[in-house]
């Protein structure tokens, strides 16, 4: 992560202060043992309804699948029902979610769903 903070310009003492203030995170993290995993996937609105959301699926799954994965999952805020219908769509079904109070004072949301799937 230092390498990210140097490229952005960020002091030595700005990028010791960003780890604890997104520890919060931590308190939903979920994962799948051997399983690739999918994060921070976004479609601009005007790109919604297009499909660029599953192509962008199956470029991950691909990538996936040439590296010898046999799994994948994603992520996601809990609530965010684009989200969850666009994975849905993808072959993807639900493998757990984890809440936590903390999570949900940082970042107005209760904490983070997993969609899984076979490659």
């Amino acid at each position: 992560m230092a390498e990210p903070s140097q490229k952005m310009g960020l002091s030595e003492e700005a990028h010791a202060q960003l780890w604890p203030r997104g520890a919060f995170i931590l308190s939903c993290a979920t994962s799948e043992a051997g399983a690739w995993v999918i994060e921070n996937m976004a479609t601009l609105p005007e790109y919604r309804g297009t499909g660029v959301a599953q192509a962008l699926l199956n470029y991950e799954l691909d990538r996936a699948r040439v590296a010898g994965y046999r799994r994948a999952q994603i992520s996601f805020f809990v609530g965010n029902q684009r989200a969850e219908h666009a994975y849905i769509n993808a072959g993807f079904r639900f493998s757990g979610e984890k809440c936590s109070p903390e999570f949900q004072s940082n970042l107005g949301v209760s904490g983070l769903r997993r969609l899984a799937r076979d490659i």
